[in-house]
């Protein structure tokens, strides 16, 4: 046992669930952490692609400073290069979706609001692709968190059928990348970093020449941290993938929101707007009955609740 997982076996103790939902938070804080530190700090112009490229060129950096001296023959060997390359490849069509809504003057709450249908898809593939069998409850939380977090936001009507379809596609790949990575489950942890990175590093090499600014050393050494950070939350998101079902863990990603509008909100206005407050409010309370109720999610060696 790493001293992660004795962490996290301190925290959640053996239940299952709560260990995928903590690892599932770990790593929704962390994602705001980084949209925060990017949109506050990057000096440059530079485009989406280019960030996205150079947090996959530290990732890689780092795989290869962790694994590549211990394992470097095996660790990239796989018998299911498909499902590794597709999985990394959403990495690709999430950024991108979102950088073409915006492009097209598509407001980014929209985006957000619709994005947080995640939870609810991831829950949905799940139970079509992997035989998932979901308990009511967590079925029901996915529907209320989406519509906490479409409160929060304050944008539930679209203003095209283009910007449903963006929208929907940025959740859409990103919930794919989280099945995939629950089917990835029994591949070394080694195998399923290296390829998370490898396959968008590739893809997005032939178009930097073109996109390519040099960074100054303040937002050279940003984007390392960056780097280096996306590494530990996609980590924290393969423990969650690991520890349960992809249902365990999907609706404690709504921290994620949380803590985005939660900051903005009180950086923008100074304090939270009533509905904030309300839909912050519901997902405290939503994700807290998750994380009590899991007691009578028993999970047997089918991945399967007895009850719910």
């Amino acid at each position: 046992m790493t001293q992660a997982d004795a962490l996290m076996r301190w925290v959640a103790g053996d239940n299952a669930v709560r260990r995928a939902m903590a690892w599932a938070g770990l790593f929704g804080i962390g994602w705001a952490g980084l949209e925060l530190l990017l949109v506050a700090e990057l000096r440059e112009p530079l485009s989406l692609l280019q960030i996205v490229w150079c947090r996959y060129a530290v990732h890689l950096m780092i795989v290869l400073l962790i694994w590549g001296q211990r394992t470097p023959v095996t660790f990239w060997r796989t018998s299911r290069p498909v499902s590794h390359v597709c999985r990394s490849l959403m990495m690709i069509v999430m950024p991108g979706s979102f950088a073409i809504a915006l492009a097209h003057g598509i407001a980014v709450e929209f985006v957000w609001s619709m994005f947080w249908m995640a939870p609810a898809l991831i829950i949905a593939i799940a139970a079509v692709c992997l035989k998932e069998r979901p308990p009511w409850a967590v079925v029901a939380a996915s529907f209320v968190g989406a519509l906490c977090v479409a409160a929060m936001f304050g944008h539930v009507r679209s203003p095209s059928l283009s910007a449903i379809g963006l929208a929907l596609a940025a959740a859409g790949s990103f919930s794919l990348y989280v099945v995939l990575t629950r089917s990835l489950r029994e591949q070394p942890l080694s195998t399923n970093m290296f390829y998370t990175a490898i396959a968008v590093f590739v893809a997005a090499t032939p178009a930097m020449p073109s996109v390519w600014i040099w960074p100054d050393a303040h937002d050279l050494v940003l984007l390392t941290i960056l780097g280096g950070a996306g590494f530990a939350v996609l980590l924290a998101l393969d423990h969650a993938c690991r520890a349960a079902p992809a249902w365990g863990g999907a609706n404690a990603l709504f921290t994620q929101a949380f803590c985005i509008d939660g900051v903005l909100s009180v950086v923008g206005g100074g304090a939270l707007r009533p509905r904030v407050a309300l839909g912050l409010t519901a997902l405290v309370v939503l994700i807290g009955t998750l994380w009590i109720r899991a007691d009578r999610f028993d999970i047997g060696p089918s991945g399967e609740p007895s009850s719910g």
